[in-house]
C-alpha cells in the first residue's frame, strides 16, 4: 500500500511562533503566526488535505498540537526528533504516552492526534520534528445502491389542452459515488392531463442501480371565460315585448363542451328587464356564468274605443242607469283605467259628457269621452210576479197573496189588480190583470195567472209494528187503528191485511191505501210479528186436541209436548236440550203420523211450523 509522510516541523524562535509542514514530494505549504494568536495549518496529501493547529497559549502542560487525519487515511507510526520531554501523545487510539515513536493498528481513520508539552516551554528554544506516517485506507466493496429524494406525489393545473409543463427537484445519493442518474419524464417536460408516473434512475461506478417515482397529476381546475356584452336597452315593439339579437362568447384553456344564454339571442324579451344567464362548461366540468340585462321600455300611451253618444228612456225620477262599453288598450298593458261617471252609473235626465282616463305600467295617459242624454217617453211598468201555483189548503181552493207595483219616472196616478192579493182562489187557474196610469196619461198593464192544485196524497197514522204471541196454532187475531187524512178529502181508504184478521206465524206487512178527489193516492205499512215464547208448548199442546184426532194419534203428539211443557216449567235453563229433544221427539211422531195417515198434510204444517217456532226460541 502506497504511504504518505507528513513532516511537521515546529521552530521556537523569541516573539513569533513559525511552522513548516512536508509532505514528501508535494509542495510545501507554510503558515506562521505570532503569540497569542491562534495558528493553523494545512499539509496536502496526495488529494487529501491535512489540517493542524496549535493551542493559543502554549505553556507547560496545556496546549496541545493537534493534527487532523483524514476519513480516507490510518495513521501507522509518529516519530519525534529533539529536545524536551516527557510528552503525551493522544487520540487516534492512543491514551496519553511519553514515548511518541509509536506503531497504530487499522481503522484508527478520520481522527485527530494531540500532542502536549509536559515540561518547561522554554526547552523548545531549538527546533524539533514531528512526523506522522499515514497510508490509504482500503477501500471496501460497494453494493449498496444509489438512493433517490424525490418530492411528493405533485398535482398542478393545466396551462393548455396540451397539459402544463411541470419542473421537479430529483436528487440521487450514493455512499461512493453516482456514476449517472436521470428521470422520465424529465423535469420540464409538459405533462398530459392526467396522472403521469415519473421514474427515476441512477447507477454508482460498481453498478449498483437504484429507483424511485412519483407522480404528476395535471387538473383542469380552470373555469371558461365568458365574453358577455353591456347591459342593452330599447323599445318594445308590441305587447309581448321586443325580439332582441346579441353577441357573448367563451373561451378555455383547455376546450369548451357546452356554452349558451338564456334567453337566447334573438328571443322574444318581456317588456322590463330580463336578466340573461349565459353558462359555459368545458370539458373538465369546470363551469362559469356571466349575466347581463335586456331591458324593454314602453313610452306610448294607452288608447281607447269609446261607444258614440248614447240616448237612453228614463227609468225613474233620478234618470237612468246607463251601462256602457269602454275599452283602454296598450302595446304594454293597461295599469289602469277608469271612466266617470262609471258604467252603470244613474244618469239624470238631459246630457252628462263622460271621461275615460287609462295608464299603463309606465306611466304613459290616454283619454277620450262621449255623452249620454236620459229621456222621458215612456208609461208606467208594473212589477207582477210570474205565473203563480200553489197547494190548495181546503175543497175551497187557496188564500193566494201576491206582490204587483207599477212604476213611473214622473210617478203612478191610479193602479190596481183584480182580483186583489190575498183572494181565496178556486181550483183551477185564474188570470190577474193590473193596470197603472201616471200623470202624463200614459198607461200600462201587466197580467199573471195564479193556479190552485191538488197534489197532496192522502197521509196515514198507522200504529208502530205490532209482535204479539201466537194464541193457538193458527197465530193470533190482531186488532189495529189506521187513519188516513187530506186536505181536500180523501174519496176511498182501506188496510190489508184488515184489523181483526188471523195472522199467521211470522211476519206480515199491512198495507193502507187511500185516495182523494184528484187522484192522489197515499200509502203507509207497518209489520205485524206472530212468534212464540217458551210458554207456547202449552198452546201446541191445547191446538193438537183442538184437532179433534183419533185417541192414539192424538196421545203419540201430546206425549212429547206436555213432557217439553213440564220441563220448561221447572224453570231451570239446563232443561233447554231436553226440551228441544222432546220436540225432535214430536216432529218424528207428526211425520210417522202424516205417513200413516192419522193426520193431513195442513195439520202436519201447522204442527211442524209451530214445534220449529218454539226450537228457533230456544236456541236449539
Amino acid at each position: 500500500m502506497k504511504k504518505s509522510i507528513l513532516v511537521l516541523i515546529i521552530v521556537l524562535l523569541l516573539g513569533a511562533l513559525t511552522t513548516t509542514v512536508f509532505a514528501g514530494s508535494l509542495a510545501t505549504e507554510s503558515g506562521d503566526w505570532a503569540y497569542p494568536n491562534a495558528p493553523t495549518f494545512t499539509a496536502a496529501l496526495g488529494s487529501q488535505t491535512i489540517t493542524g493547529s496549535l493551542g493559543p497559549t502554549p505553556t507547560d502542560g496545556q496546549d496541545p498540537f493537534n493534527v487532523n487525519i483524514p476519513s480516507n487515511l490510518e495513521v501507522t507510526s509518529v516519530a519525534y526528533s529533539g529536545p524536551g520531554g516527557p510528552h503525551n501523545l493522544v487520540g487516534c487510539g492512543l491514551t496519553g504516552t511519553s514515548n511518541l515513536n509509536q506503531s497504530f493498528s487499522a481503522n484508527n481513520s478520520g481522527c485527530q492526534l494531540s500532542w502536549f508539552i509536559n515540561t518547561n516551554f522554554a526547552e523548545y528554544a531549538s527546533g524539533w520534528t514531528v512526523t506522522i506516517v499515514t497510508q490509504n485506507k482500503p477501500v471496501p466493496t460497494d453494493t449498496e445502491a444509489p438512493s433517490w429524494s424525490v418530492p411528493a406525489n405533485i398535482t398542478v393545473s393545466a396551462t393548455s389542452a396540451a397539459g402544463a409543463v411541470v419542473n421537479y427537484t430529483a436528487t440521487a445519493s450514493d455512499n461512493v459515488g453516482v456514476t449517472s442518474s436521470s428521470c422520465s419524464p424529465a423535469s420540464g417536460s409538459t405533462f398530459t392531463i392526467g396522472t403521469a408516473t415519473v421514474t427515476c434512475t441512477a447507477a454508482d461506478a460498481a453498478g449498483n442501480t437504484g429507483t424511485a417515482s412519483f407522480t404528476v397529476t395535471v387538473e383542469d381546475t380552470t373555469p371558461p371565460n365568458l365574453t358577455m356584452p353591456a347591459d342593452i336597452t330599447l323599445d318594445p315593439t308590441s305587447a309581448a315585448g321586443a325580439v332582441v339579437n346579441y353577441t357573448a362568447s367563451a373561451t378555455d384553456n383547455v376546450g369548451l363542451a357546452t356554452f349558451g344564454c338564456v334567453p337566447a339571442s334573438g328571443s322574444t324579451f318581456a317588456i322590463g328587464t330580463t336578466t340573461v344567464t349565459c353558462t359555459a362548461t368545458d370539458v373538465a366540468g369546470n363551469t362559469a356564468t356571466a349575466t347581463f340585462t335586456v331591458t324593454v321600455e314602453d313610452t306610448t300611451a294607452p288608447t281607447w274605443t269609446v261607444p258614440a253618444d248614447i240616448t237612453e228612456e228614463a227609468t225613474s225620477a233620478s234618470g237612468a242607469v246607463v251601462n256602457y262599453t269602454a275599452s283602454a288598450s296598450d302595446i304594454v298593458g293597461v295599469a289602469s283605467s277608469s271612466c266617470s261617471p262609471v258604467s252603470g252609473s244613474t244618469f239624470a235626465i238631459g246630457t252628462t259628457p263622460v271621461t275615460c282616463t287609462a295608464a299603463d305600467a309606465a306611466g304613459n295617459t290616454g283619454t277620450a269621452s262621449f255623452n249620454v242624454t236620459v229621456e222621458d217617453t215612456t208609461a208606467p211598468t208594473w212589477t207582477v210576479p210570474a205565473d203563480i201555483t200553489e197547494e190548495a189548503t181546503s175543497a175551497s181552493g187557496a188564500v193566494v197573496n201576491y206582490t204587483a207595483s207599477a212604476s213611473d219616472i214622473v210617478g203612478v196616478a191610479s193602479s190596481s189588480c183584480s182580483p186583489v192579493s190575498g183572494s181565496t182562489f178556486a181550483i183551477g187557474t185564474t188570470p190577474v190583470t193590473c193596470t197603472a196610469a201616471d200623470a202624463a196619461g200614459n198607461t200600462g198593464t201587466a197580467s199573471f195567472n195564479v193556479t190552485v192544485e191538488d197534489t197532496i196524497a192522502p197521509t196515514w197514522t198507522v200504529p208502530a209494528d205490532i209482535s204479539v204471541i201466537a194464541t193457538g196454532l193458527s197465530g193470533a187475531v190482531v186488532s189495529y187503528t189506521a187513519t188516513p187524512s187530506d186536505i181536500v178529502g180523501a174519496t176511498s181508504s182501506s188496510c190489508s191485511p184488515a184489523s181483526g184478521s188471523t195472522f199467521y206465524l211470522g211476519t206480515v206487512a199491512v198495507t193502507c191505501t187511500a185516495q182523494d178527489a184528484a187522484g192522489n193516492t197515499g200509502t203507509a205499512s207497518f209489520n205485524v210479528t206472530v212468534g212464540v215464547d217458551t210458554g207456547s208448548t202449552g198452546t201446541l199442546s191445547q191446538g193438537i186436541e183442538n184437532m179433534g184426532l183419533p185417541n192414539g194419534v192424538e196421545n203419540s203428539l201430546v206425549g212429547p209436548v206436555n213432557q217439553a211443557d213440564r220441563l220448561l216449567n221447572d224453570n231451570n235453563p239446563s232443561n233447554d236440550g231436553a226440551v228441544c229433544n222432546k220436540l225432535d221427539e214430536f216432529l218424528v211422531h207428526v211425520a210417522d203420523n202424516l205417513a200413516e195417515g192419522g193426520i193431513t198434510q195442513a195439520q202436519a204444517d201447522l204442527l211442524i211450523n209451530f214445534a220449529h217456532a218454539i226450537q228457533t226460541e230456544l236456541g236449539c
